[in-house]
């Protein structure tokens, strides 16, 4: 089985982590520790290789890993009280990569910016 590889951005993708120990996190920023979120009770899980489109935007995309999709999120909100329309992708894992939905998402607003807190070199 390949490696798989996650960026936890929220208390749910943490709890989820803890039932699938195949899968290698990479990623993870101190910022996240002090993190709150609702998390569902009893079993579930998240669909690993399938990015979240967390927000639809018309004139720019953010395609964004774990701190960063907070990053992201903030800098949309900017960008909406400025008039403009930001989308925000959590890529959720590496490997898999699901493209299509970034892609589709980065088509949407015809840019897209990756946001990225890991080494430049194999980051």
């Amino acid at each position: 089985m390949p490696a798989r590889r996650g960026y936890p951005e929220s208390p749910v993708f943490y709890r989820n982590l803890r039932q699938d120990y195949s899968l290698i996190t990479r990623g993870e920023g101190c910022w996240l520790y002090d993190a709150e979120d609702e998390v569902p009770e009893g079993e579930f899980t998240l669909p690993l290789g399938e990015p979240a489109v967390l927000r639809e935007g018309k004139d720019v995309t953010f395609v964004a890993t774990s701190w960063m999709v907070v990053e992201a999120l903030m800098a949309a909100d900017l960008l909406r009280e400025a008039g403009s329309s930001a989308g925000v992708v959590d890529v959720r894992t590496a490997a898999p990569l699901g493209l299509a939905p970034i892609l589709k998402a980065c088509a949407g607003s015809g840019r897209g910016v990756v946001a990225d807190n890991d080494w430049v070199f194999s980051g």
